[in-house]
């Protein structure tokens, strides 16, 4: 998938910026101290093959939140992968973006969640009510 590969931005009039909207998003990580299944860094066939219809967030913790200026989530995504382990935001202080991730795009009423697998992202059900909070 186009996931590793370089990103190619597109410029925008003032005019087009004033009717676009930002996609919101969160990313969550397997939480290393919760991790008694040992699930951090794994794919997503091995949470299957241990019994999840899902990933179990409860297992997982809010590590960042911001906003992103791509519209679609596969471009989103790729953009994020690349941010998080080239050149992250300045006030994120947990690891890369890792295979067993979750980023969860949301607003307007929407919320969609994507794990990252060995080979791109899977469109994925999360109860992301049940993760563990931000810890600053």
């Amino acid at each position: 998938m186009g996931i590793y590969t370089a990103c190619r931005f597109t410029e925008r009039t003032e005019n087009a910026m004033s009717d676009y909207e930002k996609q919101k998003y969160r990313i969550y990580q397997v939480d290393m101290e919760n991790d008694t299944e040992r699930l951090a860094f794994m794919e997503y066939d091995f949470l299957k093959s241990k019994g999840y219809e899902q990933p179990p967030a409860g297992c997982y913790r809010l590590v960042y939140e911001s906003e992103t200026e791509s519209e679609q989530p596969d471009k989103s995504l790729e953009i994020l992968f690349q941010t998080f382990n080239l050149v992250p935001p300045k006030d994120y202080r947990d690891r890369s973006m890792s295979v067993s991730d979750i980023v969860e795009f949301y607003g307007n009423g929407k919320r969609e969640f994507y794990f990252c697998d060995s080979l791109g992202f899977k469109s994925v059900n999360f109860d992301a009510d049940q993760a563990l909070p931000r810890v600053d």
